[in-house]
């Protein structure tokens, strides 16, 4: 179980992530590397279908899951820890109980809803998420992430493919992390899927 986000900065730290923003030079070769400077989720949530692109319901109560694109509002800052010093971090808010899964084979997705606002990590392996009432998709790779808040409506499907794990960190409190909606859909290529240079 994660019981604070030190432990999952340091986890995401090791992951491959890619960025193209503000450079700073490297102490060691005087070239320079980007750092990010906010962090970017694909999220998943439900809200009432007539608010839906894709949706062609006339029922006000009608609820339907959607993509949404999500820029982190904590910025990263530069690690004065020793052993980081010089990275840059951010808090990704008060986590609760994270749970490490580990797909050995491929598993279909079946419509569910997420069971917590949560953050999902890919440490390996890739993964489709579906919309049951949208052809869009979005895959993921090791070292990307999404928000899943769908706790309603229609629901998701995911397809892991084997050999995938995931760390899925339900929010504490079940509250989102502050943030701003950058577009509605999925979260573009030159967003990166993770980071702003915005």
């Amino acid at each position: 179980m994660f019981t604070s986000s030190s432990l999952l900065t340091t986890i995401l730290a090791a992951l491959t992530l890619t960025s193209t923003t503000s450079c700073t030079p490297s102490p060691l070769s005087g070239a320079f590397t980007p750092n990010p400077t906010h962090l970017e989720f694909t999220t998943l949530l439900d809200g009432p279908a007539h608010l839906s692109p894709t949706s062609n319901s006339t029922n006000p109560q009608a609820r339907t899951t959607r993509f949404e694109c999500w820029q982190l509002s904590n910025a990263f800052q530069t690690s004065p820890q020793a052993g980081t010093s010089g990275s840059v971090q951010l808090s990704l808010g008060d986590l609760s109980n994270g749970t490490y899964t580990h797909f050995s084979k491929s598993s279909p997705g079946t419509p569910h809803n997420a069971p917590f606002p949560q953050y999902v990590f890919l440490l390996s392996g890739s993964l489709t998420i579906r919309l049951p009432n949208d052809t869009r998709t979005v895959k993921m790779g090791a070292g990307e992430g999404s928000i899943a808040a769908d706790l309603g409506g229609t629901g998701h499907l995911t397809d892991w493919e084997a050999g995938t794990s995931v760390l899925q960190v339900p929010f504490g409190g079940g509250k989102v992390p502050a943030h701003k909606v950058l577009h509605q859909g999925s979260c573009r290529t030159e967003d990166n899927l993770q980071y702003s240079h915005k």
